[in-house]
């Protein structure tokens, strides 16, 4: 517990001279590793979430051309597998 007091202590004990002091607030050596850390955490949360959504979209596109239906676009399976077999 002493340690955590330790390290978030502003080291301030009194307001006398508080026009010389530059900075008060605790960790504040600690901005730019913060805003680091947001950062990548912040790509890696897009990464993970378009990974996901790829595999839900990846998922529903296989379950339609299974069932062979695809609301509003009748025909257009047929004509996918069609071209696919002409493709292969």
């Amino acid at each position: 517990m002493v340690s955590i007091m330790l390290l978030i202590a502003t080291g301030v004990t009194d307001w006398t001279g508080a026009e010389n002091m530059e900075v008060v607030s605790p960790l504040w050596g600690l901005t730019k590793l913060f805003v680091a850390i947001s950062t990548l955490l912040w790509i890696w949360w897009h990464y993970w979430q378009i990974k996901m959504e790829n595999q839900e979209y990846e998922e529903a596109v296989d379950k339609w051309l299974e069932e062979g239906t695809l609301p509003g676009y009748e025909g257009f399976i047929e004509e996918l597998k069609k071209a696919t077999e002409k493709s292969e």
